[in-house]
């Protein structure tokens, strides 16, 4: 290996495999310094200087996303959604919402006219 590529790879030099274009899909590599990076080599061949890499954005989200524990979160989801339905469709909540339309008007009613707001029980 070159004496001065040596040194700039233990500073940090590494490659980076990065999308050039979303339209055509063109790659292309970049050149920059991450120091702290582990130094990967493969050795495949001597006539060549080799730098090594570091994985790309794209392959950071891959790993990311196959680590994602996907059949526990669309259990979760599938369940609060159908607790939310049961909440929704509860006879309860309807005649709450019920009730709720005939005592707005009367709040709002005494809201306007000056009144102090007063417990109503039993009463709409």
């Amino acid at each position: 290996m070159l004496p001065k590529l040596d040194a700039l790879i233990h500073r940090g030099l590494r490659a980076r495999l990065e999308l050039e274009s979303l339209v055509t899909g063109q790659l292309g590599v970049t050149l920059n310094f991450y120091p702290g990076t582990s130094i990967r080599l493969t050795g495949l061949s001597k006539d060549y200087p080799e730098v090594p890499t570091i994985p790309s954005s794209f392959e950071q989200l891959t790993r990311r996303l196959e680590n994602l524990p996907l059949e526990t979160l669309v259990a979760q989801t599938t369940q609060t959604m159908r607790s939310v339905e049961a909440l929704a469709t509860a006879p309860e909540v309807r005649e709450a919402m019920t009730k709720a339309d005939v005592i707005l008007p009367v709040l709002r009613l005494s809201r306007t006219s000056g009144a102090r707001w007063r417990c109503l029980v039993g009463e709409a």
